[in-house]
Parts: C-alpha cells; structure tokens; sequence
C-alpha cells in the first residue's frame, strides 16, 4: 500500500506529496524530522500549511517515549471519537476549534493548552481553519520519594 505524505519545506518551497510504501513510511517521516535544524528557533505555523478540504500533519518526532506532531485542520474538517493509550497534552498555534471530551465541548483557541487523559474519548471539530501541536509522552510514574 502506498501513501502520500504533505510537507511543506523549510526552503520555502510549496507543498508536495511524497509517495511512501507503508513499510518506509515510520522512515521517512523520522527523516523529515531530523532535516529541522537543532538549536535554531522555528514558528511552527511556518512549518506546516493548510491543505483546503483536508488534515495535514507532520510528525517531528517519534520514538518509544512518545510523539509530537503537528496538525492543520481545513475548515469542515474533524477527528471522530477515539482514545489514545498516552495523555495528549493539546497547544492550539492558530485558529480555533471544538475538542469533545468525554461528551463535553471545549473551544481551544489560539495560544490555549489542554490536556486530554489517557484512554478518554475525545474527538475534534474544525468549525474554522485551525492549526495544533500535539505532544504525547510516555511517563514513568512509580517514582521513589524515599531517595
């Protein structure tokens, strides 16, 4: 099976589809991510663009710890309800939207924070254009305060 990945680069250049075999996808999207260059400051409503009618996202970084991605939600767009096994810690960078958690609406705007629990359901709405940053981490949580 065969995907398209949307980046946008950091050159300027516009937006192209890259087609990925399933297999080299986890690959190829870890690549894209080590290009950003360390120690420099980015915008990330610079990184990703909007894609009309459409969900872009662009994960900066995967490993066994967690994730970081970043998602641009044309408007009329939405996630249907679903849980995740990590706390999603959710930063709105552009745009608003509707997170439905447990059943209850909450409108996240632009420079807000929310943190969705572990195995919640939740969903999303893109009434309007909308960009976020999720980040999902894996903590150990049996610490030791004897020590």
């Amino acid at each position: 099976m065969e995907h398209k990945i949307m980046v946008r680069f950091l050159d300027g250049e516009k937006i192209r589809q890259l087609p990925v075999k399933e297999n080299h996808k986890q690959y190829v999207l870890n690549y894209l991510a080590s290009k950003f260059e360390k120690g420099k400051a980015l915008n990330p409503n610079d990184i990703i663009t909007y894609q009309e009618e459409g969900i872009v996202s662009m994960e900066l970084l995967h490993n066994e710890s967690g994730s970081i991605t970043l998602f641009a939600f044309g408007k009329g767009q939405q996630l249907s309800p679903h849980s995740a096994p990590l706390d999603a810690f959710i930063q709105a960078i552009d745009g608003q939207f509707v997170l439905t958690l447990d059943d209850e609406d909450h409108l996240i705007k632009a420079g807000e924070i929310f943190m969705i629990p572990a195995g919640h359901v939740h969903s999303l709405r893109a009434d309007n254009k909308f960009k976020m940053i999720i980040t999902m981490v894996s903590v150990k949580r049996n610490i030791d305060f004897k020590k």
